[in-house]
């Protein structure tokens, strides 16, 4: 500390607080909390990074920020989590250096451009019917107003938890790659946007419900996966999804959809088992040493 009783390279409240928008980046709202003070954001940037370097905190950002009249060093952690749910999330990822990132509503945000994380969680702006999909470079509007049903459908989906962020990247792919040989069948929806994604949003929404459901059915959250067989497991899939994907088309047409999505489904399985194991084997290494000191403790007496 110096004479003054500061810590070097402190920062101060400013008079303009912007308020964070969900799932906001930090260095999106540095640059928002910047501009409003008409300060030189790369100066601070520089003086972030050189305090990282000596304190080695992976969140100097977050105190960065806090000083200067953001929210509290906690906010963006607990956002990063809300939008990958990821439970616990490490601290380390919600400040990368480089990350993708989704712009938000420009209505909801006032015309300003903000970054927010890499999320799931929604596809349309059901505030101002916009679509902001993950991979939207424009947002659209949409105007086929069923969509909102297909929206809220998708977020009770992605609220379950069981569908992870690479899952749904992986099912959507593989929609994809099929979509030429499924063009017709695809499309659910009333009234043509001219844009891919969001006319096979119905079709994608459709497609995931029937993977949640038979995950919600067969291997909930708060069951523990200890083993499984994965040969029954793939013929009880195939059987589910064949009778839940006629409306795609005749077998002939959808065999090797079927196929890339019971691999995606049966590596989501293996993930939560090998979760399983490895919290199982610390479970037992905390266990042991209190059961030999037991023992010990027993012979002694």
């Amino acid at each position: 500390m110096n004479h003054s009783g500061t810590v070097p390279r402190q920062f101060h409240p400013q008079v303009t607080r912007p308020r964070p928008h969900q799932f906001e980046t930090p260095d999106s709202y540095l640059a928002r909390l910047c501009a409003a003070n008409l300060i030189d954001g790369n100066y601070i940037r520089r003086l972030t990074r050189n305090r990282r370097l000596s304190s080695g905190r992976p969140d100097e950002l977050a105190h960065v920020i806090n000083e200067l009249g953001g929210p509290d060093i906690g906010h963006f952690h607990r956002e990063y989590a809300r939008a990958t749910a990821h439970a616990p999330a490490q601290l380390k990822d919600a400040f990368p250096a480089r990350q993708q990132n989704r712009a938000a509503c420009s209505r909801c945000t006032g015309g300003q451009h903000v970054d927010t994380y890499d999320h799931r969680r929604f596809m349309i702006c059901l505030k101002h019917n916009r679509w902001i999909g993950q991979r939207a470079t424009e947002q659209r509007q949409i105007i086929d107003y069923e969509l909102r049903t297909v929206e809220r459908r998708f977020r009770r989906i992605t609220g379950t938890g069981l569908i992870p962020r690479g899952t749904h990247d992986n099912i959507v792919a593989a929609i994809d790659r099929h979509a030429p040989g499924l063009k017709d069948q695809l499309w659910l929806g009333h009234r043509l946007h001219a844009h891919t994604d969001i006319d096979h949003y119905p079709a994608r929404v459709r497609i995931l419900t029937t993977i949640t459901d038979y995950l919600a059915t067969h291997w909930p959250l708060e069951r523990e996966i200890r083993t499984w067989h994965r040969r029954p497991e793939q013929a009880r899939l195939y059987a589910h999804l064949r009778l839940h994907l006629t409306w795609l088309g005749t077998p002939s047409q959808t065999w090797k959809l079927v196929d890339e999505l019971v691999d995606v489904i049966i590596g989501v399985i293996n993930t939560r088992t090998a979760s399983f194991l490895i919290s199982d084997v610390l479970t037992q290494g905390q266990r042991q040493p209190l059961e030999l000191c037991r023992s010990h403790c027993h012979q002694e007496l």
